[in-house]
This record gives structure tokens, sequence and C-alpha cells, in this order.
């Protein structure tokens, strides 16, 4: 019938390709899901975090820490609490105001992996180390700018954020997180609309999945906690059409909840969005 045939040069791949075909059709069968009601977020203070930082850079940038956090409370994401602070007596100060034990880590311009540059001191008991890590800090990072944060509760460090596609729009992943993230690769990607199906099975599939349900001992994770926020930086992503790249790591999921530790937001002008519902590829 004039049907073009695939042609192979080795059986393995062949095999390899009718899996992915395979898998493809389970996926176009499968039950789609819903898409959670998201309350509890603020649209207008989102749009106006975005609006002013264009505003000031019109080619878009990275969120600094502060307006960071501010728009994932916007979304109705937990963040543990942060104090910016640059010297000294400023980092001493905030550090009373966050209390102990602490954590400090360097806020310098163009430093994405704080721990790759021993930018990060954490279990802080007091003002002394505090302003011995300070030192330490400046002397490996040559910058005196600093995040003063409160501890984590203790829990499974995850990943989590959003990419935006010029072909499929935002996609959203989630993974292992902590220095884990690019040692294994543990990482699951999803495009919207994100509903409950997806979601689960996203954290579900990690290979790091039976730490959040309680491994050798340890109290399971908020399994609800941490779908909830997968669904909440969805929302991000369909209300926020300026957020290229979003990074939450680590997203420590603890028994009493979901909390981000350190937010990495790009912003950019916003585009055309591709049709999120597809099923073929332009």
């Amino acid at each position: 019938d004039g049907s073009a045939l695939p042609v192979f040069p080795f059986p393995e791949t062949a095999v390899r390709a009718l899996g992915h075909a395979m898998r493809y059709s389970e996926w176009r069968t499968r039950p789609q899901g819903i898409v959670p009601e998201i309350s509890g977020v603020d649209f207008d203070g989102a749009r106006a975090i975005v609006r002013h930082f264009l505003a000031r850079q019109s080619d878009g940038g990275w969120l600094d820490a502060k307006h960071a956090e501010q728009l994932m409370r916007c979304a109705g994401i937990a963040v543990v609490p942060a104090v910016a602070a640059a010297g000294l007596e400023a980092v001493l100060a905030a550090g009373e105001r966050v209390g102990y034990p602490l954590v400090l880590k360097t806020a310098a311009p163009g430093v994405v992996h704080k721990t790759d540059v021993g930018g990060v001191r954490i279990g802080i008991p007091d003002a002394k180390e505090l302003e011995q890590a300070y030192r330490e800090i400046t002397v490996a990072v040559g910058d005196t700018h600093m995040i003063v944060q409160a501890m984590a509760a203790p829990g499974v460090e995850l990943v989590a954020g959003l990419v935006r596609d010029h072909l499929f729009g935002p996609v959203l992943m989630t993974g292992s997180g902590g220095v884990l993230t690019d040692l294994l690769a543990d990482r699951r990607w999803r495009g919207l609309p994100l509903t409950d199906l997806d979601a689960g099975e996203m954290v579900r599939s990690l290979r790091c999945a039976p730490l959040l349900a309680g491994y050798r001992g340890a109290a399971p994770a908020d399994e609800s906690a941490v779908l909830d926020v997968l669904h909440r930086i969805a929302w991000l992503a369909e209300s926020v059409a300026e957020i290229a790249e979003l990074d939450i790591n680590p997203l420590i999921a603890a028994p009493t909840g979901a909390f981000a530790v350190d937010v990495k937001l790009h912003l950019t002008p916003a585009t055309a969005e591709p049709d999120w519902y597809s099923r073929h590829l332009r």
C-alpha cells in the first residue's frame, strides 16, 4: 500500500523500538486521572513579583533568594525560613532572629552548587561557630553575601522543579535530591496538565521511593505533601508563563510535610505555549 517499513540493522534495536511503542500505547490507553483543584494560592501576589522583576530586568534573569521564597509562598509551598545577610554583623544578627541550630550558605552571585565550592555549613549551634563558619565560607567563595536559614526537619532529600521546553511546554521533574541529584540521575519527568495519576507515578517510580515509605524502621514521609508540592509547581507553570526554570533542591520529605530548602528560579518574558494535550510531535 506504499507505507514505509522500519528497517533496523540489529534485532536489539528493533526490540527496543517495539518496547517504546508498547509503552506509548499503554500510556495512550490508561486512565488520565484528574487535575486537582489547588487552594491557598495567591495569583495576584505571584504576578506582582514577576512584573516588578521584569520591570527591572526586561530580558529576565535569576530571582534572588528572598523573592524566590516569596513566589513559593504565593504557590502555597512551605519554605524553610531564611534571612539574607551581608557581612559578619548582619550574619550574627540574622542568627539571633532565625535561632540555633542553623545553616549558613553563600549567596554569592553565579554560584549554582554551593556545596561544591565549600559554601554550606549545617548544624551551627551558636554564635561562635556561626562566626567561624562565616569566615570559612568567605575565604572559600570570596564573597560576604550569605543566607542564614533554620534547620529543616529530618527527612528524605528530593528535588522538584520544572523547565519550559520550546516544543513540549512546561515539563515537571522530581527525583532524588541533595548531592545525589546528579550522582544517581534518579529523575522522572511529566508534561502538563499534571493529573493525580501522573504525580503519583512520578514519585512512586523513583529508585528512592522505598525511603519515602519508611526504610528500616524510619518514619514514613508525608507522600501526600510531596504530591501537593508537585501540583503546586504545575499551578505555577500554568499561572506564571515567565518561569523558564525552577529548581527546588533539596525538597525535604518529612513525616510532618514537605519543605523547600533551596530554590532557584529563572524568569524570562513569556512566549507562546504549545498545545499541552497534543498527541503528536510537530
